[in-house]
């Protein structure tokens, strides 16, 4: 890269590892083992590019991801946005200053946060892992680090059986797929 033009952080914990970057105009793809790491807007024009290139950058091919959201400018209704994020140990990731519970099942884990209209879906390993209430409107997306458009289809969800505990009420009887009725008193 030109560091006096496009710098990505990536974190420590990529520190010593080989990293592939896919750059044109609009977006900065890294993709670390195979695997996308992060998308950024790019700052680079077709001057750096070419620069780039007479270091010895070889030609990219087709893109790993979507173009960055950041060069998007103002979304469409109805533009899917993906972000890939780091869980923390308590099972909390941030999009923007918006804190996103996604269950301590994923923590220290790598997940992509797509966000569809007022849904956030939580793909993980390439699977649908759960959805939840999207904590930020459509207007913030844009400006969310990491963030590009997706026309692809949601993944699919694991197959098979589920477990869920619960408390059994002190009457005896279990509820799982609508709440119980509550008396007020």
């Amino acid at each position: 890269m030109l560091p006096r033009v496009q710098r990505v952080r990536l974190g420590k914990e990529y520190a010593g590892r080989r990293a592939r970057v896919w750059a044109d105009e609009h977006t900065v793809h890294i993709v670390i083992d195979g695997e996308l790491i992060t998308s950024v807007a790019s700052c680079l024009d077709a001057d750096n590019l070419h620069e780039l290139s007479m270091r010895g950058a070889g030609r990219a091919g087709p893109p790993p991801a979507a173009r960055a959201a950041g060069r998007l400018g103002r979304l469409e209704p109805g533009t899917v946005i993906e972000v890939d994020r780091k869980v923390d140990l308590s099972g909390v990731t941030r999009l923007g200053s918006a804190k996103v519970t996604v269950g301590y099942e994923l923590a220290s884990q790598r997940v992509t946060l797509r966000l569809d209209g007022h849904l956030t879906h939580v793909v993980h390993d390439g699977v649908l892992a759960k959805t939840l209430p999207a904590p930020i409107d459509a207007e913030q997306r844009t400006g969310l680090r990491g963030a590009r458009a997706v026309t692809s289809e949601l993944p699919a969800p694991a197959a098979g059986a589920v477990h869920v505990e619960h408390k059994v009420p002190a009457d005896g009887v279990e509820t799982l797929s609508t709440p119980r009725p509550r008396v007020l008193r």
